[in-house]
């Protein structure tokens, strides 16, 4: 039996044990989610990881195929046909080159600046451009250099269409009038001239190819050319194995002539006529007739 002076103490040692168990309990049950919000509440907000710097990529070589120095009268804000930047890097002899649309936007030295579209400005050699240079009237049934789809085509003014002229394309599959700005076009004339056609001897053959600039001259006492061939082929040529292929030839139905296909100058008989600047042409054992145009046909020429 517990001496009566004995109850109290019991009663008080019972109720510390009493509260010693829920402090522990509440401890053990809210320690850690406790001290996670006291990190977190010490770290702040998480931080987010920094962006890396820009790359900023080098401007390409603006004469990669180490054309000679070359003057153009081009003004600050005038269209041209010109060598895409990207095409410039690691570009060789052989290498694939277009011509597309753009903005000369200033001079940095000898080369030109060119509207990079989009990307940034970026400098190019003169040799790449081939200046688009309007007239204020084209003639109607007149060889026209014009821009279609940002790229340099060739075609036939047809007629005035209010401010606007209508042009036929020759150098296109698709032979639709297309209806343009006087902006876009430029008359062509016969002879090695920026734009105009040629055909390179190769040997035996002849391969049709796209004339950008004299090299070493004018272009009517160049030595060379830089010339685009098929699929976009760049290189520089000498003049003297060059022919020039007409702006306009008008054959008879029947007559045998030169006509590009897959970049060389083929024989074909000419089957029918579209006047004017179309027609439709034969090849021997080359499957159907096709439809081609001017500065895609020329006579016949002595082999040397």
């Amino acid at each position: 039996m517990l001496k009566p002076g004995l109850v109290p103490a019991e009663k008080l040692f019972v109720a510390m044990l009493a509260l010693g168990v829920m402090s522990c309990s509440s401890s053990s049950t809210d320690g850690p989610s406790s001290a996670a919000a006291s990190g977190s509440a010490a770290k702040g907000p998480t931080a987010r990881p920094l962006a890396p710097p820009p790359v900023t990529r080098p401007v390409a070589d603006p004469n990669p195929l180490g054309l000679p120095a070359r003057t153009l009268d081009v003004q600050n804000g005038s269209k041209a046909f010109v060598v895409p930047e990207p095409m410039l890097r690691g570009a060789r002899p052989g290498s694939s080159m277009i011509l597309r649309s753009a903005t000369i936007v200033g001079k940095e030295g000898e080369n030109l600046v060119v509207d990079g579209r989009d990307g940034p400005d970026y400098p190019l050699h003169p040799g790449y451009v081939i200046p688009l240079v309007p007239a204020k009237r084209i003639r109607p049934n007149q060889p026209v250099i014009a821009e279609w789809a940002q790229t340099l085509r060739h075609g036939i003014a047809r007629r005035y269409l209010k401010d606007k002229v209508v042009v036929r394309f020759t150098d296109t599959p698709d032979k639709s009038d297309r209806t343009l700005d006087l902006s876009q076009v430029m008359p062509a004339t016969d002879g090695f001239h920026p734009g105009n056609y040629a055909a390179l001897r190769q040997g035996s053959e002849l391969e049709h190819v796209l004339l950008v600039s004299p090299v070493k001259g004018e272009a009517k006492d160049a030595p060379e050319w830089l010339v685009i061939g098929y699929a976009g082929a760049a290189r520089v040529v000498r003049t003297d194995a060059l022919l020039g292929v007409p702006i306009s030839y008008e054959p008879k139905v029947g007559t045998v002539a030169l006509v590009e296909h897959l970049g060389k100058m083929r024989e074909g008989i000419i089957k029918e006529l579209d006047r004017p600047g179309l027609m439709t042409v034969k090849f021997d054992r080359a499957g159907r007739s096709v439809q081609t145009g001017w500065g895609m046909v020329m006579p016949l020429v002595v082999s040397k």
